[in-house]
């Protein structure tokens, strides 16, 4: 049987509605969340890229040593709200995702609390709104995060199939001028999807450990590139 998940305060906030506005444009089968900064610059990715992404031709990464990791927010349409217990699954997910990320980010780079000269800032979300989506419901990371899990602590029915639908959006700016120097939305990152067949939290931490490694690792790239 699943452990009941750590007992936490869901941090939630109802959006404004999506009717008619950009957010609810489709791109293919993806449903615009509103997460990102700006869905129109995006274009499909190649091979072994996000699906839709951008990234600005001027950035000069290497004037970045430094970055800011925002908390891991969840963007859920209303219409698929879940009950107390499922809740406090979503808020485990973000966590995870967010200690994973920021445990791999330590070991490559300075990362900071405040923006200033040379900080990038990075947006991490999971996301999943639908054509019937007209409100929506955004879940945080919860700090201090949780300790590591066995794999015997199972995931959640309503968290997988979370997991089968969710889209990951990733958006890099200049902390000071919020410029967007990357942005993309994927169903997995380096060839490492969820797609629903993670079924205990020990196999989830594991593939955020490996999407942050392989986020670190092109961040590096860039940097020593430019």
């Amino acid at each position: 049987m699943r452990k009941r998940p750590f007992t936490t305060m869901v941090v939630a906030l109802v959006a404004a509605a999506l009717a008619g506005c950009s957010a609810a444009k489709p791109d293919g089968e993806y449903y615009r969340s509103g997460f990102l900064t700006d869905y129109d610059v995006l274009e499909p990715g190649a091979e072994g890229e996000a699906r839709l992404r951008y990234e600005a031709d001027d950035a000069q990464w290497s004037a970045y040593p430094k970055i800011i990791l925002d908390r891991v927010t969840i963007w859920r349409g209303a219409d698929r709200d879940v009950d107390e217990i499922a809740r406090e699954d979503l808020v485990r997910l973000a966590t995870y995702m967010y200690q994973a990320f920021l445990e791999r980010l330590r070991r490559d780079h300075e990362v900071v609390h405040d923006p200033g000269p040379g900080v990038l800032r990075l947006r991490l979300a999971l996301t999943d709104v639908s054509a019937e989506t007209d409100e929506l419901v955004v879940y945080s990371t919860v700090l201090p995060p949780p300790e590591h899990v066995g794999d015997a602590d199972l995931v959640g029915s309503e968290a997988s199939e979370f997991l089968a639908l969710a889209n990951v959006e990733v958006e890099v700016t200049d902390s000071r001028t919020d410029e967007v120097l990357f942005a993309g939305v994927t169903r997995d990152i380096g060839g490492t999807a969820l797609d629903g067949a993670a079924d205990s939290y020990a196999e989830v931490e594991r593939v955020f450990a490996r999407w942050a490694s392989r986020v670190s690792d092109a961040l590096t790239t860039r940097q020593q590139e430019r």
